[in-house]
């Protein structure tokens, strides 16, 4: 590790003061390093996100509790929407053109977290249950809760 401490004696010995060169100038690479690293990604810097889609419902409002892309394309989110008198209403929203276009799905429970296996198989836990889709989210089966289990 590089020292960065001054001499404590101003007679130090000539191999001292060479240590302490030769730790600073160890240094150079590595600051060298982080310079380039920095610079590569300044490109990156220039990224950012773009809205895709635009929830234009008059008199509501959307809400994403949780979303997840199982591919380039395919993504999936769930969460609720609520109409300007505060009544809630659940939804899962899925897209195959990566967020181009969305289609609403609704649901009986507003979904929590998502986690999919692949492309068409996922898991929607909501306050109640757990539920099943093997359409990619276009569907929901609710699943049978284990005897037992107060709370998911």
């Amino acid at each position: 590790m590089p020292s960065w401490s001054f001499p404590r004696d101003p007679c130090e010995t000539a191999g001292e003061i060479n240590m302490k060169v030769w730790t600073r100038v160890e240094l150079m690479p590595r600051v060298f390093t982080a310079l380039l690293v920095l610079a590569a990604l300044a490109p990156a810097a220039d990224q950012h996100w773009d809205i895709q889609y635009y929830y234009r419902q008059t008199d509501s409002a959307l809400s994403i509790t949780d979303f997840t892309f199982t591919s380039l394309t395919r993504g999936i989110a769930c969460g609720f929407t609520t109409d300007r008198n505060g009544k809630q209403r659940p939804l899962v929203l899925v897209t195959s053109d990566g967020g181009q276009r969305w289609t609403e799905t609704p649901v009986k429970e507003t979904g929590l977290s998502l986690f999919f296996l692949d492309d068409s198989t996922g898991w929607m836990v909501t306050e109640k249950a757990v539920w099943q889709t093997v359409e990619s989210g276009r569907s929901w089966t609710k699943l049978k809760a284990p005897g037992g289990l107060l709370q998911v």
